[in-house]
């Protein structure tokens, strides 16, 4: 995302977006990064991560039961998701303006 407050122009994604506008100063850090710049320089991250609920494991055994797939759409779920979850990921194209 790319907004403009007052004279600074900030932007707000993902690395690949970072680098592809010239943003110096990038720390490479792993999991799920949302990167913020202003003006070019890299001024902070949210890094994002998800945990998986207790009940998670019986909701998936029940989806399965009934014939219907279930996806996983987080990168740092399939990193740490239980054994007993076993779901596959789901590829989303994502293209940044």
């Amino acid at each position: 995302m790319r907004a403009r407050i007052g004279d600074h122009v900030l932007l707000v994604g993902n690395r690949k977006l970072m680098v592809s506008r010239g943003v110096k100063g990038l720390p490479d850090i792993d999991g799920t990064v949302v990167y913020i710049a202003c003006e070019g320089e890299h001024i902070g991250v949210i890094e994002l991560e998800d945990t998986v609920r207790p009940s998670a494991a019986d909701a998936i055994k029940k989806i399965k039961d009934q014939a219907l797939s279930a996806r996983c759409l987080s990168p740092v779920m399939l990193r740490h998701q239980p054994s007993e979850l076993q779901m596959p990921p789901v590829s989303i194209p994502f293209t940044a303006a």
